[in-house]
């Protein structure tokens, strides 16, 4: 059972990870998008910034699985410390 919470906090430590690397991409694509306005290319400009919202909504998306995975091994870990307590 230990091991599925590793697991599991793994999996959300991942998750949150992935969230960054998507939240650093939306950076990326902001810049290209300034760098596109400045080259005159407002049709360039307008796909970086398409790309930019798609990296920040997968951000957003991540970082609420990962926050809800936290929040469920919280309340488990809880229950569990509870369940031993009680069974003493």
């Amino acid at each position: 059972m230990e091991r599925r919470l590793e697991s599991l906090e793994e999996y959300g430590a991942a998750l949150a990870r992935e969230a960054e690397q998507h939240a650093a991409n939306a950076g990326e694509w902001e810049r290209r998008a300034e760098l596109a306005v400045l080259a005159g290319d407002d049709d360039l400009a307008r796909e970086a910034l398409s790309r930019q919202r798609e990296a920040l909504h997968r951000a957003s998306s991540l970082e609420r699985q990962a926050a809800t995975i936290s929040a469920a091994m919280a309340e488990y870990t809880s229950a569990l410390a509870a369940l031993k307590a009680s069974s003493r």
